[in-house]
Order: structure tokens, then C-alpha cells, then sequence
């Protein structure tokens, strides 16, 4: 680029990164007031890793970020779960089992840093919105699309609200499948990869019970902490 146009590029840090996705985020938005700037979660979803940015009260813009992506997922799922080569693009692991997907949430997990305390926070407030960043493959689009919110490959600026159920329940709804069986959605060999990689990052498993509290129903399956607005930028 450089040599052509005489334009300098450089790779910027994750955390530059997240402050950007952040900042679209607001800006894209059009209901957003700085009043309201506070409830923005801004979450860009790549292939190789992700950031989550927001911008609490009293703060500035703070990041949480992670080494993993859509990609990322989907090679760990085929080769250290599923024991099948990996090609890059193209590679399908489809059909996966559950117990494949609930094995890839675990090991996303793992290697994830504790949340911080104001991301902990957001998920908690009933007024906080999650802004996806991916455009009409992002992670976020996908999850409401098997969720049946919204119409696979309907495109454009969308606003849903996804429930704890509708986001596990994706997975459910994915697993066992085939490409040919998964074929309204785009890039079908991500659809698990990506529907656990959410589920891994803003799903969490149920609180173990305290000496005085009821235990809650043996459920397999994490609970999402929120119900979240999601909106999609394109």
C-alpha cells in the first residue's frame, strides 16, 4: 500500500481496537444519546479473536478481549475435539454432537480471563445493549437467526432481544445437523463454532448454592446472565 499509494499502515492492539468497536458502536446506533451511552456493550466478533468495550459511568472506555474467533473455535473443535483435519475456510465439522458443543464451551472457557467487574455489571443491569459488530455473518445475527427472531440472511441493520433461553437453546437447535440440513444460514461450517464461542464468553454457569439457599433444578446447560438487546450493524 505504501509503495502504491504512499500510505502508512500499522496492526493496531486489541485494546485500540475495542476502543474503536466501541465508538462505531455509539455512532451507529441512532437511538444512543450520551445520556445513554453508558448502556452500550459494544462486542466485535472476529475470526481470530474478539473485544468487548464499553464505556460505564465515571469511566473511560474499558475493554475485554480474548484470542478467540469464529475461526479460532472451529479449528479447536475439529481438531482437539472432533480428531479431524482442519483445512481453514470451507472446513465444515457439521454434524456436531451436543457433547462435542458443551466440550467446546468448556475449553473456551478455560482459557478465558475472569470477567472484569463493570463487564460483570453490565450483564447484570436489565438496561444494558449488547451492539454487534460482524455484519450479516457476525455472531450476534446468527444467534437470533436460530433462535427464530429473525428470517436467515434478511440483511440490514436489525434490533432483537435474546433471552437465556434462545441463546442455549440455539445450540440445541444446531447440533446433529448437516451442512445441507443447516443450509439457510450463511457460512454453515461456523454456526456451532460461533453459537459456542458466544455461549463461552457472555453465558454463565449456573451459581453453585449457598448453605442457606434452595439448590437450583441439575441442568447441563450454562444460564445467560442478562436478557440482552442485541442490534447488528451491517
Amino acid at each position: 500500500m505504501k509503495s502504491q499509494l504512499g500510505i502508512e499502515t500499522s496492526v493496531i492492539a486489541q485494546e485500540e481496537e475495542a476502543k474503536l468497536g466501541w465508538l462505531t458502536a455509539v455512532a451507529g446506533a441512532a437511538d444512543v444519546s450520551p445520556a445513554t451511552a453508558r448502556h452500550v456493550l459494544a462486542w466485535d466478533s472476529g475470526g481470530g479473536s474478539f473485544q468487548i468495550s464499553a464505556r460505564p459511568e465515571g469511566s473511560g472506555i474499558v475493554c475485554y478481549n480474548g484470542a478467540w474467533g469464529s475461526t479460532v473455535a472451529a479449528e479447536a473443535l475439529m481438531t482437539k475435539i472432533q480428531g479431524v483435519q482442519f483445512d481453514g475456510a470451507g472446513s465444515s465439522p457439521n454434524p456436531v454432537s451436543m457433547e462435542q458443543a458443551l466440550e467446546l464451551v468448556a475449553a473456551i472457557r478455560q482459557t478465558l480471563e475472569p470477567p472484569p467487574p463493570w463487564l460483570a455489571a453490565m450483564l447484570a443491569a436489565p438496561a444494558t445493549t449488547l451492539v454487534g459488530i460482524g455484519g450479516d455473518t457476525c455472531i450476534f445475527r446468527l444467534a437470533a437467526e436460530v433462535a427464530g427472531l429473525l428470517q436467515p440472511q434478511a440483511g440490514g441493520l436489525v434490533s432483537v432481544e435474546l433471552s437465556r433461553a434462545a441463546v442455549v437453546g440455539g445450540i440445541e437447535k444446531a447440533v446433529g445437523k448437516s451442512d445441507e440440513e443447516l443450509g439457510s444460514y450463511l457460512q454453515l461450517e461456523l454456526v456451532v463454532p460461533k453459537l459456542c464461542l458466544f455461549t463461552a464468553v457472555l453465558v454463565r454457569p449456573p451459581r453453585p448454592p449457598t448453605p442457606h439457599s434452595t439448590p437450583p433444578p441439575t441442568s447441563p446447560r450454562p444460564v445467560l446472565a442478562p436478557r440482552l438487546g442485541l442490534r447488528s450493524f451491517r
